[in-house]
């Protein structure tokens, strides 16, 4: 009778290990859509060993949890991965943030001239290019006409046109800045829940696999999907401490490992007494962001603001005979500062410095500024023509959103390829799950019926023990 009830015990070990085993491969179906999903399997050891009257019974086969179809070089890999390409997707933003601030895209519906000779039909309406250009027909208009009330008028209000375009660029590229930075501080605090978050799930994969391994696989998955979304924002490195517990730490500006998550969960501080990180991101979207701000102090300081000085002092320059008020205001040369001088008014345009009806020296002169090759050479702010700088200028933040973007499809390639193998080693197969759950189904209805069969047997002996 003891050899009946060990092997119903077997069997019933065998039991709970066939339904353990078809509910796993129901969750690897489950969850076959989610990325940041490993395959899992049921893993069977030996059970104990029965003592009877009779002496030693085995125990049969039982589980100890679950394997994880996870390989921690691989996750490693994908971190920096993710890291380099939300870098280079921060970078590629930005400099596509700064090209539609600058407006000067060029339609080619009417014509294939080249980027550094844009015909007047060629460039967008509402753009800056445009709007020096109507400014200089203005002058060239009051040259033919320099009596002409309605030509001043006209000027005038190209002039205010143009000062406020030059402004509204200039705004637009600082509220890129801002953007930038409100991001930052948004992806800061991300970071900060990322760690505390990692830092709970060490400490609950520790606890539960403290004295059996196998049983916080799930929360696994949980922890690498935090572990890449943290690489996203900061480049990171990740590090096992133990079985159960991974570090998370980072490099200082000088190359320095600080860890940001060991053992004992989080560790410090992420910012200085000066408010500074006290890591370099290196990589991730917030490094990207930060080395972003280059690229706006250059648009800005080397292009927009010199432009707008050039025009400034050289308007001026052919305006102002010494006798007269300036043309714009000398005083305010920044693109964002830019604006006409406060006593001119459309009836108060000079076009000549003589009384002479008729004469144009001043608007003749000024629209010629449109022709004019500047030199730095010569001491002049810019190169070439105000035309020929505008479009250079859209060139090189052209160029540079190209480059951006071949630097991510690198990135994105590389990381596609890890990706891959990380997908062949883990991912769901569907046809081997539904497999599974069908052979463990069956298993554990045969096994069923084995254990209804002793059953029986032993209902048969106790009967006739009885009688």
């Amino acid at each position: 009778m003891s050899g009946l009830i060990s092997d119903i015990l077997r069997n019933a070990q065998s039991l709970n290990l066939h339904a353990r085993t078809v509910e796993t491969a129901g969750h690897n179906l489950a969850n076959q859509n989610d990325p940041a999903y490993a395959r899992q399997r049921t893993a069977p050891k030996e059970a104990s060993t029965i003592y009877t009257t009779f002496g030693l019974q085995p125990g049969g086969v039982t589980s100890w949890g679950r394997e994880h179809a996870r390989s921690f070089i691989l996750d490693k890999q994908v971190v920096r991965g993710q890291g380099e390409v939300s870098y280079a997707e921060a970078q590629r933003d930005t400099r596509e943030s700064l090209q539609v601030a600058l407006g000067e895209e060029i339609d080619r519906k009417s014509s294939t001239a080249s980027l550094d000779t844009i015909p007047d039909s060629d460039t967008v309406e509402g753009s800056l290019s445009k709007a020096i250009d109507e400014f200089f027909n203005a002058f060239q208009e009051l040259s033919s006409n320099p009596g002409d009330s309605s030509a001043k008028e006209v000027l005038f209000q190209k002039s205010e046109i143009l000062t406020t375009r030059f402004n509204v660029v200039d705004k637009r590229v600082e509220e890129v800045r801002s953007n930038l930075q409100e991001k930052v501080a948004d992806e800061i605090e991300k970071v900060e829940d990322l760690l505390d978050k990692i830092s709970t799930l060490n400490e609950r994969i520790y606890k539960l696999e403290f004295r059996k391994q196998g049983l916080a696989v799930d929360m696994r998955d949980e922890r690498q999907k935090s572990i890449e979304e943290l690489a996203g924002l900061v480049s990171v490195e990740m590090a096992p401490i133990n079985d159960s517990v991974i570090g998370i730490s980072a490099k200082t500006d000088d190359g320095q490992d600080v860890l940001l998550v060991g053992l004992d969960g989080r560790v410090g501080e992420i910012f200085d007494a000066d408010g500074q990180l006290t890591f370099d991101p290196l990589r991730g979207s917030i490094a990207g962001i930060i080395d972003s701000e280059a690229a706006i102090d250059k648009l800005k300081n080397e292009n927009l603001d010199l432009l707008a000085q050039q025009l400034v002092t050289s308007v001026n320059a052919a305006y102002n005979d010494g006798s007269a008020d300036n043309f714009f205001d000398a005083d305010s040369i920044t693109a964002g500062g830019l604006k006409l001088d406060g006593s001119l008014t459309p009836g108060g345009i000079r076009s000549s410095t003589t009384s002479f009806s008729g004469a144009n020296d001043i608007a003749l002169s000024i629209s010629e500024l449109a022709d004019k090759k500047f030199s730095q050479n010569n001491d002049d702010l810019i190169e070439g023509t105000f035309g020929e700088f505008i479009a250079s200028t859209a060139a090189r933040v052209g160029q540079d959103l190209r480059t951006a973007d071949a630097d991510l499809e690198t990135y994105q390639l590389a990381e596609t390829r890890i990706q891959q193998d990380r997908e062949q080693l883990g991912a769901v197969n569907v046809d081997e799950e539904v497999t599974d759950l069908m052979r463990y189904q069956r298993a554990f209805q045969g096994t069923s019926k084995v254990i209804g069969v002793l059953d029986q047997l032993l209902e048969t002996v106790v009967t006739s023990l009885v009688r």
